[in-house]
């Protein structure tokens, strides 16, 4: 069974992970001599994870750890498959597009969240 702690730690290194792949998204090469960091790309793609911190904090258990790898692994697929498979450089639409879409995705499960720990609470919002 994941207790409340252990489920807490996963979500924190859930969070560590997506803004090691933001960052890592939003490294662009440069001439073939560097690599320069597109700030857009990387606000972009830290949004799920703002978004899921959230959850982390209020909701600790294993739907929480559950939506937070999901989140994770689809980030980390479409930013894998883009930066090293497919070798596309920047300004493309899915490294805008997915995280915007994932935060979307998100916004029903913040809002069950929030939800849920005024009524593990007892107090009425």
């Amino acid at each position: 069974m994941l207790t409340s702690i252990l489920a807490t730690r996963f979500g924190y290194g859930i969070l560590l992970a997506g803004g090691m792949v933001a960052f890592v998204s939003a490294m662009i090469p440069f001439y073939g001599a560097g690599y320069r960091l597109d700030v857009g790309i990387l606000l972009t793609g830290m949004l799920p994870y703002l978004l899921y911190a959230l959850p982390v904090v209020l909701w600790r258990g294993l739907p929480s750890v559950a939506v937070g790898l999901a989140v994770l692994a689809v980030h980390a697929g479409v930013v894998a498959r883009l930066r090293w498979l497919d070798g596309i450089a920047s300004g493309d639409a899915p490294l805008y597009l997915a995280p915007l879409l994932l935060s979307a995705a998100l916004v029903p499960f913040v809002i069950v969240a929030m939800r849920q720990r005024w009524r593990d609470s007892g107090i009425q919002p």
